[in-house]
């Protein structure tokens, strides 16, 4: 919690007020990457299936995770304190987010919408991780229209 805190500019004990720990941390970032997620799928909802809506999809995605430092790995129960209530609904969050995912790429058309949804998570969390560093060449919306073109044939 002190290098978050030194990170941040913020002194431990602000973070202490906010978060009990790493891991109530963690999930409160990974809830917010979530809930905007889902709001984001609810609004695709109402969009056409189209390559296009996948491509804005993507970006809008990309730009989720930028905006919140690339963080969409998968919840390894693991490595949490799973009696925890904040993790319970954090795990759940995650599946929501993954099922309508899935639901959304079948509507476009896309053949395997479970395998396409966690290679569309690895990828778009990949290019964020790259953008972050400086070591990609390629735009937001390059990376967006290419993986549509590839997830639907």
């Amino acid at each position: 919690m002190s290098d978050i805190a030194n990170e941040v500019g913020i002194n431990k004990a602000s973070l202490y007020y906010f978060h009990r720990d790493k891991q109530a941390l963690f999930l409160s970032v990974i809830s917010d990457i979530h809930s905007e997620l889902e709001a984001l799928l609810d609004e695709m909802d109402q969009s056409k299936n189209t390559k296009s809506a996948l491509r804005d999809f993507i970006l809008k995605v990309i730009t989720v995770l930028q905006k919140q430092g690339a963080l969409l790995n998968p919840i390894d129960p693991s490595q949490f304190d799973t009696s925890d209530n904040q993790f319970v609904a954090a795990l759940e969050s995650s599946r929501v987010v993954v099922r309508k995912t899935q639901k959304f790429l079948k509507r476009c058309g896309v053949a395997q919408p479970k395998l396409a949804t966690k290679i569309l998570f690895a990828t778009t969390q990949g290019y964020s991780m790259q953008r972050q560093c400086g070591a990609s060449e390629a735009t937001p919306s390059q990376i967006a229209a290419y993986m549509a073109t590839l997830l639907i044939k």
